[in-house]
């Protein structure tokens, strides 16, 4: 059962980076539509891949996953420096000097940025997190995609180190990199408990690119309610709406 339900996956994301080397990422070359969260139809602005059938964010529906023992999730992440930029949408961090790689079904995938969306936007038997971070990887043979997704709930006064020091290095300005002597270890900002569920998405920003592997840790992480604040505070809601699942399927590791 489980080498039917993997086989069909592997189907499933071939299809979709199928769609993505034969739209590639042209629809954001030729517009140079504005768009924002007031008006999340971005189709109509000239981005048409997010009117695809292959779209992020979703509801996981628990009772409707499909379980079984998924590889464990190889994280090797190391410290590297902060280089930071305000894009007008969310606050990102790209990836330093050091290599910083995830392995999840013998495929070897190295970070390229993080950034932050508040509310979160994939939602859990319809419950929404306070707060959700992209781990974005690429494959450098391939060149596809890899997005680890960790919720974060805002409780008490107690603050996440991790977050304090990505918020700490906000810049002024948008659209300018700024480089930091500020260290990171993404290891520090994931859960204790490595189970996730997987399916085929896409970005959620245009271009909303399709065939992309989305990774959605089961466990969230603790940040201060003054933090969850703060970011909100940074770009107030910037969460794109749930998406149809279209006859997708959801794999949860046991």
């Amino acid at each position: 059962m489980y080498k039917k339900i993997n086989l069909r996956f592997h189907a499933l994301s071939s299809m979709a980076i199928c769609i993505l080397l034969m739209t590639g990422c042209k629809k954001e070359e030729e517009t140079t539509q504005h768009w924002d969260y007031e008006n999340t139809d971005w189709a109509t602005l000239g981005y048409t891949d997010c009117a695809g059938t292959v779209q992020t964010p979703i509801d996981i529906v628990t009772s409707q996953t499909i379980k079984t023992p998924l590889d464990e999730l190889e994280f090797n992440y190391n410290p590297f420096n902060i280089s930071i930029v305000d894009n007008g949408h969310t606050v990102q961090v790209n990836k330093g000097s050091s290599t910083n790689k995830l392995t999840v079904d013998g495929v070897t995938f190295e970070f390229q940025q993080f950034h932050y969306h508040t509310h979160s936007e994939h939602a859990v038997d319809g419950a929404f997190n306070d707060m959700e971070l992209h781990l974005v990887h690429k494959d450098p043979v391939t060149g596809n995609l890899a997005v680890v997704a960790v919720f974060v709930k805002g409780t008490g006064n107690v603050e996440n180190p991790f977050l304090s020091k990505y918020f700490s290095e906000f810049p002024a300005e948008q659209m300018k990199e700024i480089a930091t002597n500020t260290t990171i270890n993404l290891d520090d900002i994931l859960p204790f408990q490595r189970g996730y569920y997987t399916y085929t998405g896409s970005l959620t920003t245009p271009p909303c690119t399709q065939g992309l592997r989305w990774i959605v840790m089961k466990e969230a992480v603790n940040a201060s309610v003054q933090q969850i604040s703060n970011f909100e505070a940074r770009h107030e809601i910037n969460a794109r709406p749930i998406q149809p699942l279209n006859n997708r399927f959801v794999l949860e590791k046991l």
